[in-house]
């Protein structure tokens, strides 16, 4: 968590296994701390995060393996969909 507040960024890109901590509680802390930051899980094990009672943000999931083009997809969705929460913000 130290390390990603040296930086300003908008989409975290996670696993869920990680060595010291799940992604799932990496990302809990990241929304936590930064709101606004979007969540994409890539995992072989996407029922882990589909089934969990425990994510009350929202999240992309990409079941690994996924493409080159199944990343570009899930980023486009989210700046779509942040670029159209902007828009309704402004109207």
């Amino acid at each position: 968590m130290i390390a990603l507040q040296h930086a300003p960024f908008d989409v975290l890109l996670t696993d869920i296994n990680l060595p010291k901590m799940s992604g799932l509680e990496l990302a809990q802390n990241v929304v936590l701390a930064w709101p606004q930051v979007k969540i994409i899980f890539a995992s072989g094990y996407g029922f882990l995060v589909i089934d969990n009672d425990r994510i009350n943000f929202p999240f992309s999931l990409l079941s690994k393996p996924y493409s080159l083009v199944q990343l570009e997809d899930a980023l486009a969705r989210i700046t779509a969909d942040a670029m159209a929460q902007s828009q309704s913000a402004v109207s």
